[in-house]
């Protein structure tokens, strides 16, 4: 709120006048008129200055030679109760005329033989006014940041009090969307929530708005294949065929089963293909807000076995089995680079299981989950030919060894 003081020095002296026997005293020159608000909305509020009043009231009564301070007892009663009611005080505007009107203790000036003559008129003169709040006004100091990954990264305001205009502890501030991803902007709302006309503004008709883009460089939910580049593709089927192969031949070199039907073969002798993968897929969590856990590569793999000395219905047949696994997130970093999750293993179960599998894996999730099956022509070859160059590579290093090491 916008305030002026004008000191009213209508007479510029001290005057002690008789009247009716009783001394007048004008105290005007004690007294300052504040303006507050703006034009239209203006008000006015008297200030007495009554250590200066008492003073000069004082001298002129010359209490000095009141010995028992009987008297300076009286006039401190009477300056400390003198009072002004400003007529009219609403709604002003500059050009107005109000009236001043005194009042105080008569009883405490009757001892004095005084009277305060204080009443007078004032015109408004200095309101400003309205001014319409720009956007730049209402969003300074007021800023966004972004929490999370891509495209979940959820939107923080910032408010930099330092840096705020007079208007921003009248607005409410909130931003439109949820969740954004890089590249996205969110929009912030302004709304009035204080008393604009307050501080000088002409209220709000409807909020204002201001838009803000993701800047920075957050890490991302791969949620496309095609956004992984080659290598990197590659690295996640030679890590799923890795684990595969690992997992199933060390937990499980002789056991094949029905599940509950319990009809198992500990074999004494069995071969195994190694993990063919089958199909990929990449699931998305459709709804925003998931943060980091919004992204599932799924893999499942083919395992030929074929069972030697065993129970007859089994002994000597091969069969087939599938073999399923999960990486839970896939993300790209602030960098671009992969950064695969956990790898967790889903299951295994023999061919007329497939179904069990993929069900777990992909179907129980297709409500909540998008789900993009990937191309595989060329994805094991890539697998194949990175595992064959490391293979030639060892060869090459053991063949260059000199000899009798």
């Amino acid at each position: 709120m916008k305030r002026l003081t004008v000191v009213l020095l209508l007479t510029g002296i001290l005057t002690l006048l008789s009247a009716c026997g009783a001394k007048s005293f004008d105290m005007t020159p004690y007294v300052s008129v504040e303006l507050s608000g703006f034009e239209g909305e203006g008000t006015v509020e008297v200030d007495v200055n009554r250590d200066e009043l008492y003073d000069a009231l004082y001298d002129a009564l010359r209490l000095d030679k009141d010995e028992d301070g009987t008297q300076q007892r009286y006039l401190k009663t009477l300056v400390t109760s003198i009072t002004y009611e400003v007529t009219p005080n609403e709604k002003l505007e500059n050009g107005d005329t109000v009236e001043l009107t005194a009042s105080y203790d008569e009883a405490a000036a009757e001892p004095l033989n005084i009277t305060l003559d204080g009443d007078t008129t004032y015109e408004i003169d200095g309101l400003g006014t309205y001014e319409t709040l720009t956007e730049e006004e209402a969003f300074e100091g007021i800023s966004v940041t972004f929490e999370g990954v891509s495209p979940f990264l959820e939107p923080k305001l910032k408010q930099q009090d330092r840096k705020t205009s007079e208007a921003t502890p009248h607005l409410t501030f909130e931003i439109e969307e949820d969740y954004v991803g890089m590249g996205d902007e969110v929009t912030v709302v302004a709304e009035e929530t204080g008393d604009l006309q307050s501080v000088g503004y002409v209220p709000l008709k409807k909020p204002l708005k201001k838009t803000f883009p993701v800047e920075g460089s957050y890490a991302s939910l791969v949620t496309d294949w095609s956004e992984l580049d080659e290598e990197s593709q590659t690295l996640l089927f030679k890590e799923g065929h890795d684990f595969a192969m690992a997992d199933f031949y060390a937990k499980f070199p002789n056991w094949i089963g029905r599940g509950s039907d319990n009809v198992s073969a500990r074999a004494k002798e069995s071969t195994k293909t190694e993990p063919r993968l089958e199909s990929a897929y990449l699931l998305t969590w459709k709804e925003k807000g998931v943060g980091e856990d919004g992204s599932i590569l799924a893999l499942f793999y083919e395992i030929d076995w074929t069972v030697g000395e065993a129970k007859e219905e089994l002994a000597h047949k091969t069969h087939r089995v599938y073999y399923g696994l999960t990486f839970m997130p896939i993300l790209l970093d602030e960098k671009g680079k992969l950064r695969m999750g956990a790898i967790q293993k889903e299951g295994f179960k023999p061919n007329f299981d497939r179904g069990y599998l993929f069900e777990k894996i992909v179907t129980a999730r297709q409500a909540d989950w998008h789900v993009q099956e990937i191309d595989l022509d060329g994805g094991e070859a890539k697998a194949d030919e990175a595992e064959g160059e490391e293979e030639a590579q060892a060869e090459e290093q053991q063949e260059e060894q000199p000899k009798g090491e």
